[in-house]
């Protein structure tokens, strides 16, 4: 945690109604950085895309069709 601190990535406080814990919340610089990062994936996910041909393009949809499917009716699985 101290190295996120330094790192101006995190900022901590101690919690008015508890002074026992302490809050730690992101600075707007990680913000920016999850943000740079975020788009970063998308550009490249986006790349990717552009390489598959029409047929690959529909096999993947069909495959995320069948996965979110399953994802909507599965149940959490507790270990």
């Amino acid at each position: 945690m101290e190295k996120l601190v330094r790192a101006g990535l995190v900022q901590r406080a101690e919690d008015p109604n508890d002074r026992r814990q302490t809050l730690v919340r992101l600075t707007q610089q990680a913000e920016d950085l999850i943000e740079h990062l975020s788009q970063d994936r998308l550009e490249q996910v986006r790349f990717w895309l552009n390489q598959l041909n029409e047929e690959e393009l529909t096999a993947l949809r069909v495959g995320l069709e069948a996965l979110s499917r399953v994802a909507e009716t599965a149940q959490p699985q507790t270990e």
